[in-house]
């Protein structure tokens, strides 16, 4: 009998989980919102009908080496399950709000606008 385990279902490093642009590393030229919005324009969609959702939740994941981070970084399934979502490897917009509120969260931004 198949078992699911949490590793299961994590990439096995740490990444943005809607690029905006195909990153430098990327083999896979269709994993970004770029080219979802273009191929529906290639199709004869109108730029001016097409409604961009963006995220709001966060991924987290539990990394191999705390001491390895940034995206690619090595990890070994999904993070610590949030108060209220109770999901491991999910947190909700409002659950990192708060833990940048009042854990001392640091916001950090990706350098690179991947």
């Amino acid at each position: 009998m198949w078992e699911h385990h949490d590793n299961d279902r994590w990439e096995k490093t740490t990444d943005n989980h809607a690029p905006l642009y195909q990153r430098p590393w990327e083999e896979n030229e269709k994993n970004n919102i770029d080219f979802v919005v273009r191929y529906w324009q290639t199709l004869g969609m109108s730029a001016d009908k097409i409604n961009l959702g963006i995220p709001v939740y966060g991924q987290s994941w539990t990394l191999e080496d705390s001491s390895i981070t940034g995206i690619g970084a090595p990890t070994i399934g999904g993070g610590a399950p949030g108060p209220i979502t109770k999901s491991s490897g999910t947190l909700a917009y409002y659950e990192i709000c708060n833990y940048i509120n009042t854990a001392g969260w640091q916001v950090v931004t990706d350098p690179d606008n991947l």
